[in-house]
């Protein structure tokens, strides 16, 4: 199963005597853990991811690169020390209701290859990858997914208001109410048109990456309405914020 990110509205079961909704993006952030090869997770290793569907249809899981490889993109040194050999990913189950299961996805095939794609152009400079996600993944599944054949971005400048969504370091979504991203808010630093680096990507100011908090693989939207009480957004990209960079998978 799988619902357009675009008018996802759900009752998220945690009202008493009164109806709630949550919208996306907040149910398109999806909650990860890099799993070694032995199937533990280091402390402090999160991260976050979202959906993506390309213009045939099929889903993939967007994160940073450095989510499944353990190893800095640009030095490509790995400061963890861990090596990553697959991913838990926490996705919501189709129902009415919020519940949630973890779903595992191999990073590797059996020959050691990498089963995700990077940037045709710029490959692991650009710190994103798409892991397509198997057609079993979806059963009694709902893949809350953005379209890569959506509708046009909202327009972004200078200082345009943004919010990166993800789980920072600490969080734990089986103590919280429920596995929802939590939003932080920062404004864009660089000209969008103007590449950085020579790279697809460009500069958002927002407590995004110094510990405590980091947002690997967050979601970036902003809101098209800012009127008090709605909370209604527009994808922007997608984009996803890494470092206080808002990296483009597609464009």
């Amino acid at each position: 199963m799988t619902t357009d990110a675009s008018s996802r509205r759900v009752d998220d079961g945690l009202s008493s005597g009164s109806r709630r909704v949550l919208e996306v993006p907040a149910l398109a952030s999806l909650y990860v853990q890099p799993l070694s090869p032995m199937a533990t997770v280091e402390r402090g290793r999160a991260a976050t991811a979202f959906v993506v569907r390309n213009r045939a249809g099929e889903p993939f899981l967007i994160t940073n690169r450095h989510v499944v490889t353990g190893r800095n993109s640009k030095g490509n040194d790995r400061p963890s020390g861990a090596e990553i050999s697959a991913l838990r990913v926490l996705v919501q189950m189709a129902g009415p209701t919020l519940r949630w299961t973890a779903l595992v996805l191999e990073l590797g095939d059996e020959d050691g290859r990498p089963l995700w794609l990077e940037h045709p152009d710029h490959g692991k400079d650009v710190d994103v990858v798409a892991y397509p996600l198997p057609s079993e993944s979806e059963e009694n599944l709902d893949l809350i997914a953005y379209s890569a054949a959506g509708p046009a971005c909202a327009r972004v400048d200078l200082t345009t208001e943004m919010f990166v969504i993800g789980y920072p370091i600490g969080f734990d979504p089986f103590r919280a109410s429920a596995s929802i991203g939590v939003w932080t808010r920062g404004t864009v630093a660089w000209p969008p048109g103007i590449d950085w680096e020579d790279l697809p990507s460009t500069l958002i100011d927002c407590r995004a990456r110094p510990r405590p908090v980091r947002f690997s693989g967050g979601l970036l939207c902003r809101r098209a309405h800012h009127v008090l009480g709605s909370r209604r957004c527009a994808q922007n990209g997608p984009g996803l914020g890494s470092g206080g960079h808002l990296q483009r998978p597609y464009r």
